[in-house]
């Protein structure tokens, strides 16, 4: 009974929580649905078309807004990973008010920064809170929560971008961060924080709620909290401490690759610019409904991700996802070359649909939620709110760059050019990490860093063994 209850009540906190993905996926995504509509002549805010640079700016000027990832990390180690999360919403409030009442460009800009502001925060509120609430094997599943709701986020405004009228989307935007708020605020805040800042009466009592009421089991955890340090300075940890020691710079390293094959699979600049993608490709199928298509197998993929990535463990499914995305960006890529210069119609028209669905797919179900499990679970507890605001900053600069000059690659070197970079950048990023990242699949964090260190783990502890061993006590 205990057991059941604890389920629930983490289910309901990562669901909770992971409403903030939405709201991420929506900011990523509005670009797409609103493109045509604010380069037509007459268009919903000001009098003029807009250019397709001040698009590529609206694409690409959220991420600018991550350069207040500082705050986030200060706030997430000051007042907690929940209040940091509720924080994150005002900003999305703040956009869509902004966005409703522009008048120009400037006004869609200022709002646009605003979502930005957000989109560091749910980086690091979101999978610190699911991490540290969150026990051992239930972990990976909620961990895929986030990237679940970022990709219902990109459906969402896809279908209601194309469907409603450019102020009745706005407002159903507007819902989902006032949604959030209502019901998130009644969570506890995560035991591991209460802990480290030495409130560990407050601690035992989160943990307790999150455990389901089981005493026996929040004992354990409890002692297994013993290896993190207390952090009754509540600031965060400088920069140097992410080099400090063999397990840190290795966490580091790993971070900052995964935050770099992130934007640089294509995933982000695709769904941003993917009605003007699938125009360029020459679907059979209308560009708003391919659009529609690809987010919806997405999704879907997205809810795989949430079994596999504790049943087949993090590794292989990023290393699999890199490389069929690899794949089919190269098909799509070759497609297009060979009906530009021999002017052929490969199987169909379907082809490009088919191909960005499957990467989509692959994304979803690999890459986009198991970089954040991975990046969640590989640093200290008195180190993650910094190497998590410092990853989440370099990853926005990243997708920034890859955004904005996404225009220019296309016009250089056509969008097949564009589309083998991404394949042989995620060849690249699967070769590193099949020899260098740890699988931390099943592990106690404290586990994790022993490994990272470099330190042996008994066979006594490995995940199988720790089963059998949790079945024995139970029965």
């Amino acid at each position: 009974a205990c057991r059941r209850t604890a389920k629930v009540r983490q289910f309901m906190a990562a669901f909770l929580v992971s409403l903030l993905g939405c709201c991420s996926g929506m900011s990523v995504a509005w670009v797409a649905p609103m493109q045509p509509l604010l380069m037509s002549e007459h268009p919903p805010v000001g009098t003029e078309p807009m250019s397709e640079d001040i698009i590529a700016w609206l694409a690409s000027v959220n991420y600018l807004g991550n350069a207040g990832i500082w705050f986030w990390g200060l706030a997430t180690d000051r007042v907690g990973r929940k209040a940091a999360a509720c924080f994150c919403s005002i900003s999305y409030i703040v956009c869509y008010i902004v966005t409703l009442f522009a008048r120009d460009y400037v006004w869609l800009i200022v709002a646009r920064l605003s979502s930005g502001v957000g989109i560091g925060g749910i980086s690091l509120a979101v999978p610190l809170f699911i991490a540290e609430m969150a026990q051992d094997d239930l972990r990976g599943f909620f961990g895929s929560f986030g990237v679940i709701f970022f990709n219902v986020g990109v459906v969402y405004t896809y279908v209601a971008g194309t469907c409603l009228s450019y102020r009745a989307f706005t407002i159903c935007c507007l819902v989902i961060p006032i949604i959030f708020v209502i019901s998130f605020v009644w969570m506890p805040e995560t035991p591991i924080f209460l802990w480290k800042n030495g409130e560990i009466e407050k601690a035992k009592q989160s943990l307790l709620w999150y455990r389901g009421g089981d005493s026996a089991e929040t004992t354990r955890t409890l002692e297994s909290y013993k290896l993190f340090p207390k952090e009754r300075n509540k600031s965060m940890k400088s920069l140097k401490s992410l080099v400090s020691t063999k397990g840190n710079t290795k966490a580091s390293i790993i971070g900052l690759i995964l935050m770099t094959a992130f934007p640089l699979s294509g995933y982000l600049t695709i769904s941003t610019f993917a009605v003007s993608i699938f125009d360029a490709c020459g679907s059979s199928i209308s560009s708003y409904q391919s659009a529609i298509t690809m987010a919806t197998v997405q999704m879907i993929s997205a809810f795989f991700c949430s079994f596999a990535s504790d049943r087949f463990g993090r590794k292989g499914l990023l290393l699999g996802s890199l490389l069929t995305i690899a794949l089919f960006l190269a098909i799509l890529g070759a497609f297009l070359v060979l009906s530009i210069k021999e002017n052929l119609n490969l199987i169909s028209r379907l082809t490009p649909i088919i191909c960005l669905s499957i990467c989509m797919a692959a994304f979803a179900a690999g890459l986009g939620p198991v970089a954040y499990i991975i990046t969640s679970e590989i640093f200290t507890p008195d180190t993650r709110g910094c190497a998590m605001s410092v990853l989440s900053l370099y990853m926005c600069i990243v997708a920034f760059t890859m955004n904005k000059s996404f225009p220019s690659m296309k016009q250089l070197f056509r969008l097949e050019g564009c589309f083998f970079f991404y394949s042989f950048c995620c060849c690249i990023f699967a070769l590193f990490f099949y020899f260098y990242l740890p699988e931390t699949k099943g592990l106690p964090q404290s586990e994790i860093l022993q490994l990272l260190n470099g330190e042996n783990i008994t066979i006594a502890n490995s995940p199988k063994e720790r089963e059998k061993l949790n079945k024995c006590s139970e029965m």
